[in-house]
């Protein structure tokens, strides 16, 4: 049988082709740079209001799961350190406000915020919106009156570790409505009734966190609130059910510093 030169020859190339081709695709991956990955805490700090900054009337704070914490304090935001990646609450609400000083709820039975850290959040460098944890408001029942001190403004502290190392400081404002208002103060809240509550994050001002990673520049940005699962696009504002422990993921992207405008 003959064979064609010119033919052996092409079939020689396509083999060399074929066996390369997948060792390129190895090594093409191989290299590609990984989003880094990072554990995330969140501390709450002391509400502002009051005529001295006092903080809400009978506030508290906790650490551990919804109306179980593994630990609790009246009086010392740092209890909240005693457990990290876990949630972490500051809880507010007293019995009767004619009382002076008046009687805390039990804690199970105040309102307030909860914040529980994602481990191993990724972050895009893309811009894409990624999970920092999990937020709930304890909407419970509480006693308002002129000389009572509902909580308003609380900062949170959120602690990124791992790959990369960095705070981002935030607050959490809540407009704690009359339940019986006629109509209800926003007709977006979930009315059914009673009336809800809204519950705003903005990044505090002239904070800024910069991150850099493999030589670039970003700043880490608070998108908002989302639903955990399906995010869709993030809010900054959470608007929640009476009696109810509502929750909702908070979010943030990170943002690359251009050097080149």
């Amino acid at each position: 049988m003959k064979h064609n030169a010119k033919a052996l020859g092409l079939l020689a190339v396509m083999m060399v082709l074929t066996l390369a081709f997948p060792i390129c695709l190895a090594n093409s991956s191989a290299v590609a740079a990984q989003d880094p990955t990072v554990d995330v805490d969140g501390v709450w700090g002391i509400p502002d209001q009051g005529t001295d900054g006092q903080g809400a009337s009978c506030d508290r704070w906790a650490t551990g799961p919804g109306n179980s914490p593994s630990a609790i304090s009246d009086t010392d935001p740092g209890i909240q350190n005693q457990a990290t990646n876990d949630e972490n609450q500051i809880r507010y609400g007293a019995q009767d406000v004619n009382d002076n000083p008046p009687p805390s709820l039990p804690f199970a039975d105040q309102s307030g915020f909860g914040f529980d850290g994602l481990d191993g959040a990724s972050m895009p460098t893309d811009g894409t919106v990624f999970k920092l944890g999990t937020f709930i408001h304890y909407n419970g029942t509480v006693n308002i009156d002129v000389a009572y001190n509902p909580l308003a403004n609380v900062g949170l502290t959120i602690t990124l570790s791992g790959s990369v190392n960095a705070v981002l400081e935030c607050t959490i404002t809540l407009d704690e409505t009359v339940n019986d208002d006629v109509p209800c103060k926003y007709p977006d809240a979930p009315n059914d009734p009673p009336c809800g509550d809204r519950v705003t994050v903005a990044s505090q001002p002239l904070q800024t966190t910069i991150i850099e990673i493999e030589g670039k520049q970003y700043t880490l940005e608070i998108v908002g609130f989302a639903d955990c699962n399906v995010p869709g696009t993030p809010t900054k504002i959470f608007y929640t059910q009476e009696k109810a422990a509502n929750k909702a993921c908070l979010y943030a992207r990170l943002v690359e510093l251009r050097t080149d405008l």
